[in-house]
């Protein structure tokens, strides 16, 4: 299978045109095309906006994903993102992939793999990198999943997983669990063929406390009128600024240490 089919600024549509309809403050990803970024589905996703209550995990989750990228990921890479939905982060691989793929229960024009993610239809060592965000909080098995993606990574591929540390309740269609670092690499050492290189904390304490307090705020203001909502999104904007300090104060109680709340994790493994 191909990649993806993009659209990609045209001769008469040059960067800096991208640039100027890109909402002050966003911009993409290194090594992220700036066309691409802005057209792919779920750009709020990738460079969310200070009145997102959500911001710390999406920010956090973009910049550990363009690390992990930068830092493991091969030029040519074949890549299956397993729980794609919209594939929202194939902007921040496209520049890396030689192939990618995307495994979900239910059909979609990019989904070349209709199969949950316990039992991924999908022939062994197949691909040199599994990406996974935000799905294995939502499977049944987890250890199976986990299972699945070592099975279908070649020796040496490496596996990108992202999951909930602490966040409220939420069935869409499930939700069965929640980890600290140590459960989340535990959880990865008892799958034989792991090797674990990084679990990586998306934000610490203080963002970890302004954003159940941003989400919260959101819910209250949820259907209500119009000038309810400007004025939840000026006190998200503001309890996201007093986290993004908060962490600075706080190092003292970020992770890994004793009474550190991490909202959200990308562990990053290979497989032996």
């Amino acid at each position: 299978m191909t990649t993806p089919t993009i659209k990609r600024p045209s001769k008469d549509r040059p960067q800096s045109r991208l640039r100027r309809i890109l909402p002050q403050g966003e911009r993409p990803p290194t090594g992220v095309s700036l066309g691409l970024h802005h057209d792919w589905p779920q750009r709020g996703r990738r460079s969310p906006r200070l009145t997102n209550s959500m911001y710390f995990i999406m920010q956090g989750l973009t910049d550990s994903l363009v690390q992990a990228r930068d830092r493991y990921v091969q030029p040519g890479a074949a890549i299956l993102d397993v729980g794609c939905g919209e594939m929202p982060y194939y902007p921040v691989f496209a520049g890396v992939a030689g192939d990618y793929s995307g495994a979900d229960m239910f059909p979609a024009p990019n989904v070349r793999y209709v199969c949950p993610a316990e039992a991924l239809d999908i022939p062994d060592e197949s691909f040199d990198v599994v990406l996974s965000t935000q799905v294995l909080e939502h499977v049944r098995d987890p250890t199976k999943t986990l299972s699945e993606i070592g099975r279908v990574l070649k020796p040496g591929g490496i596996a990108l997983v992202s999951t909930h540390g602490v966040w409220p309740y939420h069935p869409v269609p499930e939700d069965y669990w929640r980890w600290t670092h140590e459960g989340l690499r535990a959880l990865f050492i008892d799958i034989a063929c792991f090797d674990v290189l990084e679990v990586v904390p998306n934000g610490g304490t203080g963002s970890c406390l302004a954003t159940l307090a941003a989400h919260y705020t959101g819910l209250l203001a949820r259907n209500r009128s119009a000038s309810v909502g400007r004025l939840a999104a000026y006190l998200v904007t503001v309890i996201n600024l007093l986290g993004r300090a908060g962490d600075r104060l706080l190092k003292r109680y970020d992770y890994p240490n004793d009474q550190a709340l991490i909202l959200n994790y990308l562990v990053v493994a290979r497989r032996r």
